[in-house]
């Protein structure tokens, strides 16, 4: 019964993203389908139930071995330093890439990094910015539209850190009906070696420590 009431919550899922095309939940869809069939279909003297048990069984296990091995920095920052970044786009000023409503940046040991991060929007209503790095909050700040930050990351010398931030706010482009883009946009990451856009911020400001 709990396998058949899962069935139809994932297809209803299927009306508000596109996790389920990933090839792990697929599996794990198709077995709990397989246990809702009950055993009509089985032969005569046959019963495959038990397999069905087993195989949901083994991948709660495989899950759990899993997320057990990969719940560390190391393994969520192995290709890239940065989490929760869309990919690089070209535009007036130069390379940028948005971020998401929560996106992260690992710094190495003694390691110091320079982000500037602007508002760029449609919509009229501030952006609030929090930044958290082992369990307390160290950063908060308010960008208007248009309004720019460039943060000044350190890391202390013996271990690396990880900088988590939040915004209080997203936004859709299609929803807003200016493009079939279907992300959440937050924040525009400025790239190296390129400037902020005239027609959007005045000037730079200074660097923010923490």
């Amino acid at each position: 019964a709990g396998a058949a009431a899962a069935v139809p919550a994932v297809l209803l899922a299927l009306l508000l993203g596109s996790w389920w095309f990933a090839p792990d939940f697929c599996l794990f869809f198709v077995l709990l389908a397989a246990l809702a069939a009950g055993t009509r279909t089985e032969p005569a003297g046959r019963s495959w139930r038990p397999l069905h048990w087993a195989a949901v069984g083994f991948y709660a296990l495989a899950t759990t071995a899993a997320v057990l091995t990969t719940a560390r920095p190391e393994e969520t920052f192995r290709y890239d330093s940065r989490i929760g970044f869309y990919e690089r786009e070209e535009g007036p000023g130069g390379p940028f890439c948005w971020t998401r409503g929560r996106f992260a940046v690992r710094l190495a040991p003694g390691e110091e990094r320079r982000m500037t991060l602007a508002h760029y929007t449609p919509q009229r209503e501030p952006v609030g910015i929090e930044a958290v790095a082992d369990g307390r909050r160290v950063y908060t700040r308010t960008l208007e539209p248009g309004q720019a930050v460039i943060l000044r990351l350190a890391a202390s010398p013996g271990r690396p850190n990880v900088v988590l931030f939040r915004l209080s706010r997203t936004f859709n482009p299609k929803r807003l009906g200016l493009s079939d883009d279907r992300r959440e946009l937050g924040l525009v990451l400025i790239l190296p070696k390129t400037g902020l856009s005239a027609a959007a911020v005045a000037s730079r400001p200074a660097a923010e420590n923490f």
